[in-house]
C-alpha cells in the first residue's frame, strides 16, 4: 500500500493538498481496497463515486490528463483533409477546482506536442472551431477562409491543436 499511496501521491499532489491528513490516508486506503497501482486512471472516477467534492474530482481529472498525456506517444494521424487535430487534444471543464489550480474557470485544451504537455482556456469561437473539425475536418478551411475563423484557425495552427498535413 505504501507504493499505491507514494504513486497516487505523486500523480495527484493537488489532489491530495485539499484533503486533511487523517482524510488523505483514508482515501488511499479506501482507494486500496479495489485498485492497484496498474489502475491509477480510475482514480478521479473512484473519488466521484465516492461523492468527493467536485473541486476536488475536476482536480485529480487535470492531474492524470497530465500525468497521462507525458507518459504516452501519439502519432500525427494520415487523413484525407488539409487539417487534422492534434490525436492527444484533450478539453477539460474547470469549475470549482480553478481557484486552487491558479486558473480561470472554463473549458481548457490540453494537449501534448513534442514533448511537452501545453493547455490553453478555450474561446467560444475556439471551441466552435473544434467542434466543427470533430465533426469534418475535410470541408473546414472552405467555411473559415475571411474573418475570424481564419484568425481561429491560424491560433488553433501556431498552439499545434490543429496540424496541417503535407499534401
Amino acid at each position: 500500500m505504501l507504493d499505491l499511496s507514494l504513486a497516487l501521491k505523486k500523480i495527484f499532489p493537488l489532489t491530495f493538498s485539499q484533503f486533511q491528513e487523517m482524510e488523505a490516508e483514508k482515501v488511499v486506503r479506501d482507494f486500496s481496497k479495489d485498485w492497484s497501482l496498474e489502475n491509477l486512471h480510475f482514480f478521479p472516477m473512484f473519488l466521484r463515486e465516492t461523492k468527493c467534492a467536485t473541486g476536488i474530482v475536476e482536480t485529480a481529472d487535470y492531474e492524470y490528463l497530465h500525468h497521462s498525456l507525458k507518459e504516452q506517444d501519439f502519432s500525427t494521424p494520415k487523413s484525407s483533409g488539409i487539417y487534422v487535430l492534434n490525436p492527444s487534444l484533450r478539453i477539460l471543464l474547470l469549475g470549482e477546482s480553478a481557484r486552487s489550480l491558479k486558473k480561470e474557470p472554463g473549458l481548457y485544451a490540453i494537449w501534448k506536442w513534442q514533448d511537452q504537455v501545453l493547455e490553453m482556456k478555450l474561446s467560444e469561437r475556439q471551441l466552435e472551431v473544434l467542434e466543427r473539425l470533430q465533426e469534418d475536418v475535410v470541408t473546414l478551411p472552405e467555411e473559415f477562409e475571411e474573418g475570424w475563423g481564419r484568425v481561429v484557425l491560424e491560433d488553433l495552427l501556431c498552439h499545434r491543436i490543429l496540424l496541417k498535413l503535407a499534401p
